[in-house]
């Protein structure tokens, strides 16, 4: 095993694969680069056939190891990203045959498009929850919102008559939403200020059809997938029960303890798969991710505390601003500690498991999130083999911080 794993820092996030095929069907800041899987598998694991991935995201782990021959299951409670998920995998399985009538059919497709989503008639149902769900927020310019109305009509029509189709312009749709709307991308969701409203809003019709044209052209350079890969279960906390896939090796990132709200950065897109109808519905989604925000806190989260975080809970106590910040930490570090006890049982004895995961600082107290996600991982039997530095970050107060990869040998296996 080569144990001088080394990558440059852009890999390690979501702007290191731009360009590739099919990374940039959507944009997601939280996600790394096929150089990163490719690396990994190279240095830990160069003759692994089955791979898991607890916390998928877009796909870059499971689209990649298909492609290269490894079977892959995958987690992702997201229902956006499972979709893009999904899109890619099934165009990649397509033989060269049905990916040339694919192409023909989407090439006419993008030549009527704008004509034919102008004689759909706006949804109503989407107008409905978009008001139930956002009350008074106005997160798109009348005509834009007019437009993504239209769309999802256009599409629903069309998954009677070519499901493939429809899902395509789904993505290309779910991918330009933010872009077109009055909000920005910038690490959470947030509003665009006066100055970025200057330079306008691009056009969702042209948007969405240069995207397509850019899944096309990926659909043409993609090789075919030489291998499965399968959705183990939407939770990454919830798998200890289902069978092992006896995996060589686990490669992801979990939700970093950050404060991000991962759902709320992706309620447009939530909202336009009809995944969102009442202003509870995202409470729902953050019930069942793994506690990483102030925002995921609940009374129901945050009462378990493993005895390693005892002593930083009482620090987060006596210093924070907010009472749910120790109850977040306790809760994120107890349900990784669920999550782990799930990769254990999917791992072979002596299989491979790689941690992306970055530490933090809350009310001026650091927390050391490699350092107590290696001694949970210990504590179930882990030997850890390598902590690498994989870049240096810095907190919004300017704190030195790291981004970290964790690598682990599963020394324990019950099914063994």
């Amino acid at each position: 095993m080569d144990k001088n794993f080394s990558i440059e820092g852009k890999h390690t996030t979501h702007s290191g694969g731009k360009g590739e095929y099919l990374h940039d069907w959507y944009s997601y800041l939280e996600g790394f680069s096929s150089s990163f899987v490719s690396g990994i598998l190279d240095s830990y694991a160069p003759h692994a056939e089955i791979v898991l991935e607890p916390f998928a995201g877009v796909g870059t782990t499971p689209v990649y190891c298909s492609l290269h021959g490894l079977k892959t299951y995958y987690c992702e409670i997201n229902p956006v990203l499972r979709k893009i998920t999904s899109a890619k995998n099934t165009v990649i399985s397509l033989s060269k045959t049905d990916k040339e009538k694919y192409l023909e059919r989407l090439e006419s497709l993008i030549l009527s498009l704008i004509s034919n989503v102008e004689k759909s008639k706006p949804s109503e149902t989407l107008l409905v929850n978009y008001h139930n769900v956002f009350g008074k927020s106005v997160f798109f310019e009348k005509d834009t919102l007019n437009k993504v109305l239209k769309f999802r009509t256009y599409i629903d029509d069309l998954i009677e008559i070519d499901s493939l189709l429809a899902i395509s312009v789904e993505v290309a749709v779910l991918s330009c939403l933010v872009k077109c709307s009055l909000l920005k991308r910038s690490g959470d969701v947030r509003f665009k200020t006066p100055k970025e409203l200057t330079k306008g809003i691009p056009d969702l019709y042209d948007s969405v059809i240069k995207q397509l044209k850019l899944m096309a052209k990926d659909c043409i350079i993609c090789p075919q997938s030489i291998a499965e890969m399968s959705l183990l279960g939407i939770n990454a906390k919830e798998t200890l029960d289902l069978e092992s896939v006896n995996a060589d090796i686990v490669i992801t990132s979990p939700p970093y303890l950050n404060g991000t709200n991962y759902f709320r950065n992706t309620k447009l897109e939530l909202w336009f798969i009809n995944e969102l109808f009442d202003k509870s519905s995202l409470r729902s989604f953050r019930d069942q991710v793994v506690t990483s925000g102030i925002n995921d806190v609940t009374k129901a989260k945050g009462n378990d505390t493993l005895p390693i975080t005892e002593e930083l809970y009482k620090e987060l106590s006596e210093n924070s601003y907010d009472s749910r910040i120790p109850m977040m930490m306790t809760a994120y570090f107890y349900e990784m500690q669920l999550v782990f006890k799930g990769l254990q049982h999917h791992t072979k004895a002596d299989g491979i498991i790689c941690i992306d995961i970055g530490d933090s600082v809350y009310a001026g107290v650091h927390i050391p999130t490699h350092k107590i996600l290696t001694q949970i991982g210990c504590d179930l039997g882990w030997h850890l083999v390598e902590e690498v530095l994989l870049r240096s970050r810095r907190s919004k107060g300017g704190k030195e911080l790291g981004q970290y990869l964790l690598v682990f040998s599963n020394g324990i296996n019950e099914d063994t």
